[in-house]
C-alpha cells in the first residue's frame, strides 16, 4: 500500500506514467492476495496436495523447456559454479524451484518430493539459490526449524540487511570506482553486467516517477531490486519492505532463513516479479506461522499432520 501510495504521488509530482507500474504493481499485490485466499479457503491437506501437483508440473515445464533448448545429458558436465554458467540454468523457472524447495524441506511427509525438490532448485542453477536448497535440506535434520528467535534479534537483522543492501547500491555507483579497486572487486563480471544497467539509467538522467519507472525508462528490468527500489523510491522504501517482510515471519526460525534467502536475492537479483514463486513463499509462511483460519485449523485436526511434523 506504501509503495502503490508513493508511486501515484510521485506519477502526479512528475505528470509521468508507464504501463510497466501496473504490472510491476500487480506482480507485487497478487501473490499476497492469491496466499490469504487459499490460505483461508482450502484445507492443509488440500494445500499440500495441490502444492505437490504443482511442484511435477513445474519440473515437466523445466524439462521441456531444457528438450526444446536441445540440452543433453553430456551438457550436464559443462556447468561452472564459479562462472555461474550451465546449459541447464533457467531464469523462468529457478525462483518457484527454490520456493518449492523450501516448502517440501519443511513438510517432509514425501521424501520423494523432498528429493525432486532439492534437486530442481539445484538444476536450475542460480549459485544463491544452490546454496540455500543445501542449506534447507539439512536445516530441519540439524536444528528445530520451529524455534522462535529472541525478540532483540529483531532490529539487528533489519538493519544488518538494510546496511548490506545500501552498501551494494553504493558498490554499484560508476563513482564507486576506488572503493571497487581497494576490495578487488570487477563489479561488472561479479554482477554480470547488471552495474552496467545502472550506469546507463544513470546516463540518461534517470528521475524517478514512482515503481516500475526503472524498467519503463530502460526497457529491461534492473535486475537489482533493493537497488531499484533506491532510486524508484529512496532508501526509506528498502526499509519499509524489509522490516515487515521480517516482520510476517514470526521469528519463527525456518521462515527467518526463507527470508534471509529472499533480501539476499533481492540485493544482488529481481526476483520480486517472481508471482508464482512468491505465492509459494506466502503460503509456506502463512502454513508455519500463523495459527488461525481454516487451513491451519483443518491441519491440527488431520491424521497427516503430525506425521508431517514429524517428517
Amino acid at each position: 500500500m506504501v509503495f502503490l501510495v508513493a508511486t501515484l504521488a510521485l506519477i502526479i509530482y512528475q505528470n509521468k506514467y508507464a504501463q510497466w507500474q501496473i504490472r510491476d504493481i500487480l506482480n507485487l499485490i497478487t501473490p499476497m492476495i492469491f496466499a490469504y485466499v487459499v490460505l483461508n479457503v482450502l484445507s492443509f491437506e488440500q494445500l499440500f496436495k495441490g502444492l505437490k501437483i504443482a511442484l511435477v508440473i513445474s519440473v515437466i515445464g523445466y524439462i521441456i523447456q531444457l528438450m526444446l533448448r536441445g540440452v543433453t545429458f553430456d551438457d550436464i558436465f559443462q556447468s561452472s559454479f564459479s562462472d555461474s554458467t550451465s546449459p541447464l540454468e533457467s531464469n523462468d523457472f529457478s525462483a518457484i524451484a527454490i520456493m518449492f524447495c523450501f516448502f517440501f524441506c519443511y513438510y517432509r511427509s514425501s521424501k520423494w518430493m523432498t528429493a525432486l525438490a532439492t534437486v530442481y532448485a539445484i538444476a536450475t542453477f542460480k549459485r544463491m539459490a544452490i546454496i540455500f536448497a543445501v542449506i534447507a535440506f539439512f536445516f530441519p535434520i540439524m536444528v528445530d526449524r520451529d524455534k522462535k528467535m529472541p525478540k532483540w534479534t529483531t532490529p539487528i537483522v533489519i538493519g544488518v540487511f538494510f546496511g548490506v543492501a545500501m552498501f551494494y547500491c553504493y558498490l554499484m555507483l560508476p563513482t564507486s570506482t576506488s572503493l571497487q579497486g581497494s576490495l578487488h572487486l570487477n563489479i561488472g563480471k561479479m554482477t554480470m553486467g547488471r552495474s552496467d544497467f545502472l550506469a546507463a539509467l544513470l546516463n540518461c538522467g534517470f528521475q524517478s516517477f514512482g515503481f516500475g519507472s526503472v524498467e519503463a525508462s530502460l526497457g529491461h528490468s534492473l535486475e537489482m531490486a533493493f537497488v531499484r527500489m533506491t532510486f524508484e523510491l529512496s532508501p526509506i522504501a528498502v526499509l519499509l519492505f524489509i522490516n515487515n517482510y521480517w516482520n510476517i515471519t514470526g521469528r519463527n526460525l525456518y521462515c527467518s532463513l526463507l527470508m534471509v534467502f529472499n533480501f539476499l536475492n533481492l540485493t544482488t537479483a529481481d526476483s520480486i516479479s517472481a508471482m508464482f514463486a512468491w505465492a509459494v513463499c506466502y503460503i509456506l509462511i502463512g502454513m508455519v506461522v500463523y495459527a488461525h483460519g481454516p487451513a491451519v485449523t483443518a491441519a491440527k485436526q488431520s491424521r497427516l499432520f503430525a506425521k508431517w511434523q514429524r517428517g
